[in-house]
């Protein structure tokens, strides 16, 4: 009940002030800085407002912390809100969030390990967060597109047999050595290397991310995540000529 208040606050502040921006909690084993700065620059690139967010330091400030969550919302198009790699400080950042976002986003590499951490990190999730947040999964360092789509299919199908919900793609990231020449550089991928393989799968995220504030709208049960008629799994990044 602590969050009515909040909630019709909330509400009728988006009334007067306007439509407010997405807010997309990001976590999982292949949720690093680096892979949020790619999303955020892609995102850009598509002439979106974007910030993003340490979640677990802004977790810690409490009741300030949802404060300044919601002011940032309302002055950007997306907010990114980073929960890092390790399982504990995602939880602590689904936690104290999961009321304010639209989607939760999971990155895990394409390696059995990443599919293990990753059913971990949604087994855990709150029953709040797991009744009302869409999950999406970005599979990362992905030998190829049917790899991906292998990995995520396991994934889908273990937590719909023991967790009793759903999932949804949002798409992968091929292993690109172009990665780790832009973490040389200090610069998202899609800055440094824009016509590299990973780079067009950012961009190719971006679009999928910008696609959700509609498709959130649409009736959503036990974690499914409307999935978006613009997305093929199989189908490799377009190259750019």
């Amino acid at each position: 009940m602590k969050h009515v208040a909040r909630d019709q606050a909330d509400g009728l502040r988006r009334m007067l002030t306007g439509p407010a921006g997405q807010v997309l909690l990001l976590a999982g084993p292949a949720c690093d800085a680096a892979l949020q700065a790619d999303l955020a620059a892609a995102l850009g690139a598509l002439g979106r407002t974007v910030a993003v967010v340490d979640g677990p330091a802004l977790a810690r400030l409490g009741a300030a912390g949802v404060d300044m969550l919601e002011t940032m919302r309302a002055e950007t198009d997306t907010l990114l809100l980073g929960g890092g790699t390790a399982r504990a400080t995602a939880m602590q950042t689904i936690a104290a969030f999961h009321h304010h976002a639209d989607q939760l986003l999971v990155a895990f590499a394409d390696a059995p390990d990443g599919i293990k951490q990753s059913y971990l990190l949604l087994k855990g999730l709150p029953k709040a967060a797991a009744g009302t947040l869409p999950v999406r999964v970005l599979v990362t360092e992905a030998r190829a597109a049917q790899s991906a789509l292998h990995m995520y299919g396991n994934l889908a199908a273990t937590v719909r047999e023991y967790l009793g919900a759903d999932i949804a793609l949002a798409g992968y990231i091929p292993a690109d050595t172009h990665l780790a020449m832009a973490r040389a550089l200090d610069k998202p991928v899609v800055e440094a290397f824009p016509a590299a393989p990973a780079a067009l799968a950012c961009r190719q995220a971006a679009r999928e991310i910008a696609s959700w504030r509609s498709a959130a709208a649409l009736p959503a049960t036990a974690w499914q995540a409307p999935v978006s008629q613009s997305l093929d799994p199989a189908r490799q990044p377009e190259r750019i000529d």
